[in-house]
């Protein structure tokens, strides 16, 4: 009896201890609706893996083989590639030392080594359309390489050749898809080849000093980039294949059909005749339907595309594009007006500097050491008592267009009046360089002096001269 009763009281507190977890549970759950299942939402995927983890090797190749049969077949993918191009891959390098001579003998120098013989390994690409590629490759792979070599040559490495060794493991604690690292730094990339029958073949390890490797990175333990178009790729594949179904549907309709109705017994016997006949007098493509007196044939007709199917693929359009903090109107710019397009593009370049930090810090060290390269071979002539940390230069990415300097020169010229702003200033707005620009207009009007004439730009007395 006693046993009974101990039994009961036990059963009695577990039920008791069991509600009260359930109750404490319903409350944990109440809390955060992110953090827990739910019947309107699928289930709360856990991971406490890093980024690099979350994408294994073949998942990587298969999500940058992706983006790049999209962007072979599907003209939308492409034009969001090059247009962010058009924003991310210019690039120009301004000196700010106090010596006028040397800045223009520094831009000169410059300027001849980002001939494609001079400043690609391969001699195949210049500058700008190396930095076109390797910006191309960035937002289509996630990352890529760019290696410096002795005599300062750049090469660029696409981002499946980066590996891990062949005698390292997947899963290796020391390599992560290619990137070896240290207590707090990387410290070794491994290079590979294409096999011509397919696959890599490790080719060399290059130590982290000699290889830059831009990209795009969400994580603070992330070492490779993944790309920006990963949450768009199902999206931009959708919309290609309703386009293409919709476009089947279209040419279905635009079938020009015949329909020939005879008796049945005719049908039987003459069905070849009557159908070549009508290919001998309409020609081949034609739709012929040769049918009995009973039979019927329905064409199919519809409005298509209709016009919610295309506001439809729009919106889509619209959320794929976000991927890369496009503007809609870059690619309809029906949409809006001069104006709103306008604060758009100052949106989008604002996105495009704040990305383009690593690209400009990536291009300061390498100016470093072509400079060093070019004193050390005599090259280049320092001022007297000048080091290579001496040399001040500055390098500019994505700008302003240059016709809106022009449209906004009042708002300009008075701000500068206000002390606000300076002339230096507006030019790195546009990418201009201020002291070129200066030096130009001097020529100009010496020149103007030495042949006798007076431009109507040297006549008019304007408030603020830049340059002049």
């Amino acid at each position: 009896m006693l046993k009974t009763l101990k039994r009961l009281l036990s059963r009695k507190s577990k039920q008791e201890s069991q509600s009260k977890e359930s109750g404490l549970a319903k409350l944990r759950r109440g809390a955060y609706d992110m953090a827990t299942d739910s019947p309107r939402k699928g289930a709360v995927y856990v991971s406490t893996a890093s980024e690099d983890r979350e994408l294994l090797p073949w998942e990587r190749q298969t999500a940058i083989s992706n983006v790049r049969n999209l962007r072979r077949n599907f003209p939308l993918v492409d034009f969001v590639i090059e247009k962010h191009c058009q924003y991310n891959a210019v690039f120009s390098m301004q000196p700010l030392t106090s010596d006028r001579e040397f800045n223009r003998l520094l831009t000169r120098k410059l300027a001849e080594w980002k001939h494609r013989k001079n400043c690609d390994i391969t001699g195949r690409y210049s500058f700008d359309e190396m930095m076109n590629l390797a910006v191309s490759h960035a937002v289509s792979d996630g990352d890529v390489g760019i290696v410096y070599h002795d005599g300062g040559k750049l090469q660029l490495i696409e981002s499946e050749r980066i590996r891990n060794p062949d005698d390292e493991p997947l899963n290796s604690e020391h390599w992560t898809h290619g990137v070896k690292t240290g207590k707090y730094r990387v410290s070794y990339y491994c290079i590979h080849k294409r096999r011509l029958t397919g696959g890599f073949e490790q080719e060399r390890i290059i130590p982290a000093d000699n290889l830059w490797l831009p990209g795009f990175r969400k994580r603070i333990d992330q070492l490779r980039g993944v790309s920006p178009f990963s949450p768009s790729v199902d999206t931009f594949q959708h919309i290609y294949e309703c386009c293409e179904f919709a476009l089947a549907k279209v040419k279905l309709e635009q079938f020009i059909g015949l329909v020939h109705k005879v008796d049945d017994d005719a049908l039987k016997k003459y069905r070849d005749a009557i159908e070549k006949d009508m290919e001998e007098k309409y020609g081949q493509g034609i739709a012929n339907f040769t049918i009995g007196h009973q039979d019927s044939v329905d064409m199919l007709t519809a409005n298509n595309p209709s016009n919610q199917f295309q506001d439809f693929i729009e919106t889509m359009i619209r959320m794929a594009f976000a991927c890369l903090g496009l503007p809609l109107s870059f690619w309809k710019g029906s949409d809006t007006n001069y104006y709103g397009s306008e604060g758009e593009c100052e949106q989008y370049i604002d996105w495009c500097q704040k990305r383009q930090v690593q690209w400009l810090e990536m291009l300061t060290e390498i100016t470093r050491r072509l400079i060093a390269d070019w004193v050390l071979n005599d090259e280049l002539e320092l001022p007297k008592g000048w080091k290579v940390e001496d040399v001040e230069f500055e390098w500019l990415g994505a700008s302003i267009p240059w016709f809106r300097l022009v449209k906004n020169i009042k708002d300009f010229v008075t701000s500068i009046q206000g002390g606000f702003m300076n002339p230096q200033d507006v030019c790195k707005m546009f990418s201009l360089d201020y002291i070129d620009n200066a030096e130009q207009i001097r020529d100009a009007k010496a020149l103007n002096k030495e042949i006798g004439i007076t431009p109507l730009w040297e006549q008019e007395q304007i408030a603020v001269n830049f340059g002049a």
